[in-house]
């Protein structure tokens, strides 16, 4: 049987964070990572950002993406606090990303309390982005947010 595919990511994003200090208390190299201005795109004048994430693959449960990035972060709470603190106004999201195919079973969609728990901990925002795609290769964004 044909899956969909998943992706997860964990975004820090601020309007005056320094990513080499975030690199340095995480001690995580990030997948992307760009300060304030550092890039002429209206999203990265107003941010920085730091981001690890998975790559693309097929999943019965979002939660085996969104696993291996707690995994990484599950230790670090004190450090993430802490970028809180130092850098002002700075967000956490985890946001995962499914790309249903109409001839592909859909992932199960869930938190398990495990991971509210550690989101609650570090303040973190949780999103879905669903990607529908239909027989003649066009999708329909569908956002999900809380």
């Amino acid at each position: 049987m044909k899956l969909s595919k998943v992706m997860a990511e964990f975004v820090i994003e601020g309007s005056n964070i320094d990513v080499e200090v975030i690199n340095d208390m995480l001690n995580i190299k990030p997948d992307v990572a760009y300060n304030k201005n550092e890039y002429h795109t209206p999203i990265s004048k107003k941010y920085g950002r730091w981001l690890i994430n998975t790559l693309y693959e097929e999943s019965y449960d979002i939660n085996d993406q969104l696993s291996k990035l707690i995994k990484l972060l599950f230790k670090k709470v004190e450090q993430l606090n802490e970028i809180k603190k130092k850098f002002r106004n700075t967000s956490y999201t985890f946001c995962v990303v499914v790309e249903i195919y109409d001839d592909k079973e859909t992932p199960a969609i869930y938190l398990n309390l495990k991971t509210i728990k550690f989101l609650n901990k570090i303040g973190a925002y949780f999103t879905v982005d669903l990607y529908v795609y239909n027989d003649d290769k066009s999708f329909e964004k569908h956002e999900i947010e809380e």
